[in-house]
C-alpha cells in the first residue's frame, strides 16, 4: 500500500511536468504553486527563463517592483487559465509570450503550468525604442535588453497555439479524473442558465407573440462586429440572447433550430476573418464546425457547440493579438517612411500587409491614436521641416520631394501642424514653432 501511495504521488510532480515540457518543446516551462511565495515563479534550473529575471536585470536594486509585477501577471493569468476553460495566453510588460494551464485537485485551483517567455518576431531598433520609451531605460540596459533578447526563442504562432493546447494536456493529467468533465460542464451549465434566464424573460412579455418576433438581425450585427474585434465576454452574452430568441421562435424544432446555427456559424466565420484571422484555418475549422453541427441531436449540445465554435474563432482573433497588432503597425510605419515621397494610400498599404482595408483603418487608429492619412501627413511634414532648414531647395520642389502634389495643399497642411507656413518656417528657421 506505502508503495503505491509513493507511485501515486510521483505521478503527480508538477515540477517534473514542467521540465519535461521544457526539454521537450524548447520553451521554459515552470509549476507555480498559488500558496506559495511569488520567488518560485522564478525557474531557477534555467538562465534563459521567463521576464522576471529580465526584469532583474534591468532594475537589480528592485526600485521597479519588475519581478513582483512579473509574478503577479503569472499569478492572474493562474486563475484566468481556470476561469475560461484550461488554457490562457497572456503578455508580460515587455510584450513576452506566456501561457497557462490550471492543475485542479480536490475542485480547487493548486497551482498552473506556466510556459514562456517566447517571441513571435526578432526586436527590432522600433521595439528596443520603445522600450527604452516606456521604462525609461538608460543606454546600457538597452544593450542588457538586447544580449538577453538572443535568448529567447523566436517562435510562430502556430507553434505557439499547439505548444498551449500540449501544455494544457499535461496539465490535465495532474488533474483528478473530474478535472475534464469540469470544465466542460461548467462552460455548459453557465450558457444553459443564461439561455434560460433570457426564454424566461421572452415568455414574460405580454401575451404571446412567438409568432411574430422577428429574429434579432440587430443583435447578430453587433455580435458578429463584437467577434471581428475579439470581445468574446460582450459576443457571450449576445449569443445567448440569440439562441433563447432562437429557441423560441422555432417552437424548439430542432432542424429549425439547426438550420439557424449553421447560418450563424457562416456569419461568424466570415466576421473572424474581417478581425484578422488567417482565412485558411478559419474556413477549415469552420467546415468540421457544420458538420458536427448537422450530427448533433440536442438542443443543449447545438447550444454548447455554437458557443465553442464563437469562442475558437474570437481566439483566432484576439490570441496573440497585441504583438500581432505591434508587428503589423511597424511594418505599416515602415512602409511610410520607406514610401512618404510616393502616393499612400489606406487601401495599397492594408494590401501590403495581407489585411482588409476596413480592419487596417480600425486596427491603426486603435493603436496609434490617429487614422492613417493623418499620420502619412505627419510624416511628409516631418521630412518637409528637415528639407526647409537644412537645403535652398523652392518650396514646390521640397512638397512635390515630400508627397505632396499640390502646393497649395501642402502649405495647408503645413500650417495646420506647424502653425506657419513653409516660406516662414524657413525664415525663422523653424524657431517660430508654435504647433496648432
Amino acid at each position: 500500500m506505502g508503495r503505491f501511495i509513493k507511485e501515486s504521488e510521483q505521478l503527480f510532480d508538477p515540477e517534473k511536468a514542467a521540465a519535461d515540457f521544457t526539454l521537450a518543446a524548447g520553451i521554459d516551462c515552470i509549476y507555480a504553486p498559488l500558496e506559495s511565495h511569488t520567488q518560485s515563479y522564478v525557474n531557477k534550473s534555467s538562465s534563459n527563463c521567463c521576464s522576471c529575471s529580465l526584469c532583474s536585470q534591468l532594475d537589480p536594486s528592485g526600485k521597479l517592483q519588475g519581478r513582483a509585477r512579473c509574478c503577479e501577471t503569472h499569478r492572474f493569468a493562474a486563475y484566468q487559465a481556470e476561469r475560461f476553460g484550461g488554457k490562457y495566453l497572456y503578455f508580460c510588460r515587455f510584450s513576452l509570450l506566456h501561457w497557462a494551464s490550471p492543475i485542479i485537485r480536490g475542485g480547487m485551483l493548486e497551482g498552473a503550468l506556466i510556459s514562456g517567455p517566447v517571441m513571435l518576431f526578432a526586436p527590432d531598433s522600433l521595439y528596443l525604442e520603445e522600450c527604452q520609451r516606456k521604462f525609461k531605460l538608460n543606454e546600457a540596459q538597452v544593450q542588457k535588453l538586447k544580449n538577453s533578447l538572443v535568448h529567447i526563442p523566436k517562435i510562430s504562432t502556430a507553434r505557439a497555439n499547439s505548444s498551449a493546447d500540449t501544455l494544457f494536456l499535461i496539465a490535465l493529467s495532474l488533474c483528478e479524473n473530474d478535472a475534464v468533465k469540469l470544465f466542460a460542464d461548467r462552460d455548459a451549465f453557465e450558457q444553459q442558465s443564461r439561455i434560460g434566464e433570457y426564454l424566461h424573460h421572452l415568455k414574460s412579455m405580454e401575451g404571446d407573440k412567438r409568432s411574430d418576433m422577428d429574429y434579432p438581425m440587430e443583435k447578430e450585427r453587433q455580435l458578429l462586429r463584437y467577434t471581428s474585434e475579439g470581445r468574446k465576454q460582450e459576443a457571450g452574452k449576445l449569443l445567448n440572447e440569440i439562441l433563447g430568441t432562437v429557441l423560441y421562435t422555432s417552437g424548439v424544432q430542432l432542424e429549425m433550430v439547426k438550420s439557424r446555427i449553421l447560418e450563424l456559424a457562416v456569419l461568424l466565420s466570415r466576421a473572424a476573418v474581417e478581425g484578422g484571422a488567417d482565412i485558411e484555418q478559419i474556413f477549415g475549422l469552420n467546415c468540421h464546425y457544420l458538420i458536427r453541427i448537422r450530427s448533433l441531436d440536442s438542443l443543449e449540445d447545438l447550444s454548447a457547440w455554437t458557443k465553442r465554435i464563437m469562442d475558437r474563432f474570437i481566439d483566432l482573433v484576439f490570441n496573440l493579438r497585441t504583438v500581432q497588432h505591434t508587428q503589423k503597425i511597424i511594418m505599416a510605419i515602415r512602409y511610410v517612411q520607406n514610401h512618404y515621397s510616393e502616393k499612400i494610400s489606406l487601401n495599397s498599404t492594408a494590401e501590403s500587409l495581407q489585411l482588409s482595408p476596413s480592419y487596417f483603418s480600425r486596427l491603426f487608429k486603435q493603436e496609434m491614436g490617429i487614422v492613417f492619412s493623418e499620420y502619412v501627413n505627419d510624416v511628409r511634414i516631418e521630412e518637409a521641416r528637415k528639407q526647409l532648414i537644412s537645403t535652398n531647395r523652392s518650396l514646390g520642389e521640397i512638397g512635390f520631394m515630400c508627397g505632396f502634389d499640390d502646393q497649395s495643399y501642402f502649405t495647408r497642411v503645413f500650417r495646420k501642424k506647424t502653425g506657419l507656413p513653409p516660406s516662414r518656417y524657413r525664415e525663422t528657421g523653424g524657431r517660430a514653432l508654435h504647433p496648432s
